[in-house]
């Protein structure tokens, strides 16, 4: 056990070690650049207590945004390595071949959307939230075969801290749960109790973290919403973002990639003599089951604040893991003789793809990272050799251009590597971040826009951009 929760551990590492050094998204110059860690009020208000517990203490052992950081990230590389130690233990029940269930565990826990959770300070939480919702999968699993109904007790718990922790993670527990539904329902009316005791666990720890975020008052759900406005943007927003990889692999590349993995189970499954028609409700059963609980957490949105990005989506990354490990346990011993090999060949190829795409991400978050700091810097050289020469300390900060501005650095355009100088309230606590300085919003000025930025056409950052009259600094997002 120890030796394959150490193989874990370096497979995590070797995915995620290149986030060791620093780096920071935008909402962590909103959490660091905030008064006491104001933006922690954020996380409250979308029901994700324990995160706001875990920076409330680091807050009172009067931690650094660095040393945060790095516990977070310890705490992140713990989570994924425990998770996908549980899983495997599950799963090789089912399917046998150890080979082929550590590589389908690693392909389920460390999935194409898991990227960004790991761009964010509060990673730790996050990836506890999946751990999480793998330990309720087992307990679940457990139930199913025993029927000891203090496991549905444990599930129930321990998705309620998952759901805690953040909820757009927690759709793994579904796509895992169905699949231990289908192998141990052995009729009809035995899958349909099966799956009334899924939906029990996922609804109870679902409702009561509901229910607190509108007791706390997030503005964000709970308003009257128009349903079918919403199932547009569900559709819209899929095949824009979910359906093609968030921008994270080439689209083709990502598009082929599971198009060929399903193709290839449909293959085994026709292939076999007994209950086919049964076998293929099953895996679009699979599909639709993990689509639906990816996408669940929209609904209650008001459309006008509802996104889909990667981290919100992991659930559904876990697909090719997931018909994978459907089709293995499927195929019989003759014909795992024949394709085991097959699948192992796949899978490393489907890691070896993911490691690829993951590493360039990372190298261009720390370029983006560095473009920032480097605008930050530049910005308050300007202001200190402003404030020497008219004795005016900058106190005030007008924003110019926010909604036209460029929000990625050129050749750095997948949807995570965001410039923190376009984003709406980043760009602000970017500078408040490296300047250690409070700044008060003030409105645009026509005279100075005239004057200065009118007609102006910067593709880069000048610092032209950067005006400044008395108190005020203004600034023009190119």
């Amino acid at each position: 056990m120890k030796k394959k929760t150490m193989i874990f551990a370096i497979f995590t590492l070797l995915f995620f070690g290149i986030f060791i050094k620093i780096n920071y998204s935008v909402d962590t110059y909103l959490l660091f650049a905030s008064q006491n860690l104001g933006y922690v009020q954020e996380y409250l208000r979308s029901g994700r207590l324990v995160t706001v517990i875990f920076f409330r203490l680091m807050q009172l052992m009067k931690m650094q945004p660095e040393m945060m950081y790095s516990i977070s990230f310890i705490i992140a590389i713990a989570c994924i390595t425990c998770a996908m130690s549980i899983l495997f233990n599950v799963l090789k029940k089912y399917i046998k071949d150890e080979m082929l269930s550590g590589l389908v565990t690693i392909m389920i826990i460390i999935n194409p959307f898991v990227i960004e959770l790991w761009l964010f300070v509060e990673m730790g939480i996050m990836m506890l939230s999946i751990l999480a919702s793998v330990i309720a999968f087992k307990y679940f699993d457990e139930f199913i075969e025993q029927k000891d109904k203090k496991n549905i007790y444990l599930c129930i718990f321990f998705l309620t801290i998952a759901l805690f922790s953040y909820q757009g993670t927690v759709g793994i527990f579904i796509a895992l749960s169905v699949l231990t539904i289908i192998i141990n329902s052995i009729n009809i009316k035995h899958f349909l109790k099966n799956n009334l005791w899924m939906f029990l666990c996922y609804g109870i720890p679902t409702i009561i973290n509901f229910l607190v975020v509108m007791l706390i008052g997030n503005t964000r759900v709970g308003v009257k919403n128009n349903y079918f406005e919403t199932f547009k943007f569900i559709i819209n927003a899929s095949g824009k973002h979910l359906f093609s990889g968030f921008g994270l692999y080439p689209i083709s590349l990502f598009i082929i990639l599971h198009i060929v993995s399903l193709l290839y189970v449909l293959f085994l499954i026709l292939k076999q003599k007994q209950d086919k028609s049964k076998k293929c409700f099953y895996l679009l059963y699979i599909i639709l089951m993990t689509y639906f609980f990816t996408i669940i957490t929209i609904i209650p949105q008001d459309i006008k604040s509802a996104v889909m990005f990667p981290r919100n989506s992991y659930s559904f990354g876990s697909i090719i893991g997931i018909i994978f490990a459907f089709a293995i346990i499927l195929l019989t011993k003759e014909e795992k003789k024949n394709q085991n090999k097959i699948m192992i060949y796949i899978s490393f190829i489907v890691l070896l793809m993911e490691f690829v795409q993951f590493t360039i991400i990372g190298i261009n978050r720390y370029i983006v990272n560095y473009m920032d700091k480097y605008i930050a810097l530049q910005i308050e050289e300007k202001i200190n050799k402003y404030e020497k020469e008219t004795g005016y300390t900058i106190k005030k900060l007008a924003i110019y251009n926010l909604d036209n501005s460029e929000v990625f650095y050129p050749d750095l355009q997948d949807m995570i590597n965001v410039s923190a100088k376009s984003e709406k309230l980043s760009n602000k606590a970017l500078l408040v971040f490296y300047l250690r300085k409070e700044l008060i919003d003030a409105e645009e000025d026509s005279k100075i826009y005239n004057k200065y930025f009118k007609d102006k056409n910067w593709k880069f950052f000048d610092l032209d951009q950067i005006v400044f009259y008395e108190n005020t600094m203004h600034w023009y997002l190119y």
